[in-house]
């Protein structure tokens, strides 16, 4: 995945994914690159700011079809977590140009997860159990890395 280019043009902001054309199985729609987008200048700006349209209005996420970071049919986009939580830290990244004491930077960069399903034996009932599996975070301006957390991103 390539870094995004973010620009800060007035009161609007452009994070472009144009260069990143690969696909893998770890795509992602735009909806959730988008809200990975939204997430990061939220954490960045200010992380009270209520996660609305008026966030959103501001930003535009360029990210040109069929690309990593918009797929279209048939790309798999089952593993965009990976995929969303690295877009959000390559946003956090760019922005630390800015604001360096406000970012954090890049943890593990996924929530890895394990999930099981079988038959229970007993009644015969389906049954699914999910993991999730955190990583260390990142460390901020002042401070080491927070230990072992899970990925403070879900989309």
């Amino acid at each position: 995945m390539t870094s995004p280019s973010i620009n800060f043009n007035g009161r609007s902001r452009n994070a472009s994914w144009i260069n990143s054309r690969a696909r893998w199985r770890h795509s992602s729609s735009v909806i959730t690159t988008s809200a990975s987008v939204y997430y990061a200048v939220k954490a960045v700006v200010d992380p009270t700011v209520l996660p609305n349209s008026g966030l959103a209005r501001p930003i535009t996420v360029i990210a040109p079809r069929g690309t990593v970071m918009n797929a279209v049919h048939p790309a798999a986009v089952n593993g965009r977590t990976s995929t969303c939580q690295r877009a959000a830290d390559l946003v956090i990244g760019a922005l630390a140009q800015a604001a360096p004491e406000r970012c954090i930077a890049a943890g593990n960069g996924s929530c890895t997860t394990a999930s099981f399903a079988g038959i229970d034996t007993k009644d015969g009932r389906l049954w699914v159990y999910l993991e999730t599996i955190g990583g260390g975070s990142g460390a901020r301006a002042g401070k080491d890395n927070g230990g072992f957390i899970g990925a403070p991103e879900s989309t």
